[in-house]
């Protein structure tokens, strides 16, 4: 609670993002503040038991549950048969994603990264070892570099429908994957990316394909809206 509390200091902005974000999600996810809610009531139950792996394993949890909330939201609300994702490390965010595509009865999720022990908490622990065996069966992890592997993931997979950014945060790299995927996004095009206070990439981007964008603290979706 201190940590956040210095967070929303150094970044007052937060606050009126946290206030309104159930809203902003609902209008960008094109659904009720009620279904909000619901998937927001349901992520505590997933981020009790990410909790629960690190503190087994003295590990250390990267993303802030505010952040995973909406993570979580969006892949219910969207209904993902397909999603990728690039940046793995311990695999919470693959844990909540592939839970959540239980939840809605499909999906699967095809996930990216460095095996690099520099980014786990310990050298002993493998990349995704987050993830529970009843949910791998919907989960195919590649290791190796996205600039490399995503582009050849793409055309295995023909089309996806949400694809989320969480590997190397610089400008150059994050709009390589933007740019990398967006011919092959069905027709919501949905981006997700975390860590976006750290430039405008997933910003501008959007802007140059007149996509939807909304900022949550760090953790931005980008969409093309079915609605007019």
């Amino acid at each position: 609670m201190l940590n956040k509390i210095r967070l929303l200091l150094k970044n007052p902005e937060f606050l009126t993002q946290y206030k309104n974000r159930k809203t902003r999600l609902a209008k960008i996810l094109e659904i009720s503040e009620n279904d909000i809610e619901k998937y927001f009531d349901e992520s505590a139950e997933f981020w009790k038991i990410i909790q629960d792996k690190l503190t087994e394993h003295g590990a250390l949890e990267r993303m802030s549950f505010e952040r995973l909330q909406l993570l979580y939201s969006v892949v219910r609300a969207i209904k993902p048969k397909v999603m990728i994702e690039t940046g793995v490390a311990g695999g919470s965010t693959s844990f909540l994603i592939l839970s959540a595509m239980k939840k809605n009865g499909i999906g699967n999720l095809f996930s990216i990264d460095i095996d690099n022990p520099i980014w786990h908490d310990h050298s002993s622990f493998k990349v995704g070892w987050m993830v529970p065996n009843e949910l791998r069966k919907n989960w195919k992890l590649t290791i190796g570099d996205s600039k490399k592997e995503l582009p050849l993931l793409l055309e295995s997979l023909k089309e996806i429908d949400i694809f989320f950014h969480d590997s190397d945060h610089s400008y150059e790299h994050m709009t390589f994957e933007f740019k990398t995927v967006y011919p092959f996004l069905s027709s919501t095009k949905t981006i997700l990316a975390d860590d976006i206070n750290l430039n405008n990439s997933l910003n501008d981007f959007s802007q140059e394909n007149k996509m939807w964008f909304e900022k949550f603290y760090g953790f931005g979706i980008a969409r093309n809206l079915k609605k007019k």
